[in-house]
């Protein structure tokens, strides 16, 4: 009696492992050009690609936030400094609603300044219709 509990516990642990690995969409990753940013619920807006469609970012709890890379200091571009001062405001700052405050204030500066960023997001949601939730994010330089 106990193999024939013990081999159901383990075929519903398998149908469920296979039936959320069926649904679940893999993060889509890549440069986002910012162009603005929304303090609340949090959400950037931004043309994936740097030159696509207009797109929904929704930054959550649980996001990832990754040191910027720089890029060549000439001609200058503001969108070096406010990456250096992110990079220090996750380098110092723990966790919590002061980084938070602190990153929201240098995404909405780097969003005025048509910074990129390069996110992993939710790719089961249309970002153009509704926000997607951001995984990670990491200022970089923009190809131009």
């Amino acid at each position: 009696m106990q193999n024939v509990k013990l081999i159901a516990v383990m075929s519903c642990v398998s149908l469920l492992t296979l039936a959320g690995v069926g649904n679940s969409a893999p993060p889509k990753k890549g440069i986002v050009r910012l162009a603005d940013f929304v303090n609340n619920p949090e959400t950037m807006l931004g043309y994936a690609g740097t030159a696509g469609p207009l797109g929904f970012y929704r930054r959550l709890e649980s996001t990832q936030h990754l040191p910027g890379v720089g890029g060549p200091l000439y001609p200058p571009n503001p969108c070096i400094a406010l990456t250096s001062v992110y990079n220090k405001i996750i380098d110092k700052v723990p966790e919590g609603p002061v980084r938070q405050l602190a990153t929201r204030a240098v995404l909405r500066q780097m969003a005025k300044r048509d910074c990129c960023v390069d996110l992993t997001r939710d790719s089961s949601v249309d970002e153009t219709q509704e926000p997607a939730g951001i995984y990670a994010l990491r200022p970089v330089p923009c190809a131009e």
